[in-house]
C-alpha cells in the first residue's frame, strides 16, 4: 500500500490531532488535509480520488456519500443501520464491522483491487440514480398528494 494517499475534506475539531497522529506516524506526506472547501470545489476533490470513506456510526444520511455515489465512487463504511439503506456490499461498496482491523482490511482490498472498485463504481452510479432531485421532488409531491387526498375522504 505504499502507493496509497488519504486526501481528507473537510474540518473539525479533531483536525489538529490526526494532523499530529499522521506525523507522529511518518504520513504527513501521505495525509493530506484539506480543511473546508466551498461547495463549488467538492467534484475537483471528489475527482482526486479512487473511494470514498465514511466510519461515521450516527449520521442519517450524509449528502456527502450520495455526491460521491454519483461521482461514481464506492462507498467504504461501517457496518451500521443508516449506511446499510444505501450501501449494498458487493454492488456500490463494502462495509466494515466498526473495528480498526476490519476497516483497514476493507480499506486494503479497496486499495489493491481494481476490477473490484470499478464494479462497485457502476454500482455506485447506479445507486445514486435513485437520490436524483427530480426523481426525490417527484416521490415527496405523490406523497402529498396521496396524504392530502386520504384526508379528504
Amino acid at each position: 500500500l505504499a502507493h496509497a494517499h488519504l486526501l481528507v475534506v473537510g474540518d473539525g475539531a479533531e483536525r489538529n490531532r490526526l494532523e499530529a497522529v499522521a506525523c507522529e506516524m511518518g504520513l504527513d506526506g501521505r495525509v493530506h488535509f484539506v480543511g473546508e472547501v466551498p461547495p463549488a470545489d467538492v467534484p475537483a476533490h471528489t475527482a482526486l480520488a479512487d473511494f470514498f470513506v465514511t466510519a461515521s456510526r450516527i449520521e442519517m444520511l450524509p449528502i456527502a456519500v450520495v455526491e460521491a455515489m454519483a461521482a461514481g465512487l464506492p462507498i467504504l463504511g461501517l457496518d451500521v443501520p443508516w449506511i446499510r439503506q444505501v450501501v449494498q456490499p458487493g454492488v456500490n461498496g463494502l462495509l466494515s464491522a466498526p473495528e480498526v482491523a476490519s476497516f483497514a482490511h476493507a480499506w486494503a482490498v479497496l486499495l489493491e483491487d481494481e476490477p473490484l472498485r470499478a464494479r462497485l463504481a457502476d454500482g455506485a452510479r447506479a445507486t445514486s440514480e435513485r437520490y436524483d432531485l427530480h426523481r426525490t421532488t417527484a416521490q415527496i409531491v405523490a406523497l402529498y398528494e396521496w396524504v392530502v387526498g386520504e384526508r379528504g375522504r
